[in-house]
């Protein structure tokens, strides 16, 4: 038996809610994400990634708002390191919202280059507590260490 009319039009009405609800977010963060750029250029950006991949692991890990007692993540993000801050923006189907960091927060973090992408782990995240373990695929990783150390980072 054919599903009546009146269940057609609920599902497709459901549907494009739904649909129109999805876009008006995506809309948003774009928009969010567009004018931190904007700021961040008026700071003088001296690296862009563009869109990468980002692993994020936590142990123990405690901030604003969350707790991640082990887990992990994977998924796009940008990052953007200018004369006073390393930023993290969303980027496509980021989960990771922003973060901002200023140079002297960039000392808690250990940085280097393993398997070919940038690592960045601390013990001492800034505002928060536990482990951070970040791997990005960022293009010339080894520019962004040598970046990093002189924004502040420490060497592995």
């Amino acid at each position: 038996m054919a599903p009546g009319p009146l269940i057609v039009t609920i599902v497709v009405g459901t549907l494009m809610l739904v649909g129109g609800i999805l876009i008006a977010v995506m809309s948003a963060v774009q928009k969010a994400t567009e004018r931190e750029a904007a700021e961040l250029a008026g700071e003088g950006i001296l690296l862009d990634s563009g869109t990468v991949n980002l692993t994020a692991k936590f142990r123990n890990f405690r901030g604003p708002r969350v707790y991640i007692g082990v887990g992990g993540r994977r998924g796009p993000a940008r990052v953007v390191l200018t004369k006073q801050r390393f930023t993290f923006l969303p980027s496509g189907k980021n989960r990771f919202g922003f973060a901002r960091m200023d140079h002297a927060g960039l000392a808690r973090f250990k940085v280097g280059v393993s398997e070919g992408q940038l690592h960045m782990h601390t013990d001492d995240p800034p505002h928060a507590s536990g482990t951070v373990d970040l791997h990005l695929e960022v293009p010339d990783p080894g520019s962004w260490v040598r970046a990093l150390i002189e924004a502040g980072a420490q060497a592995m």
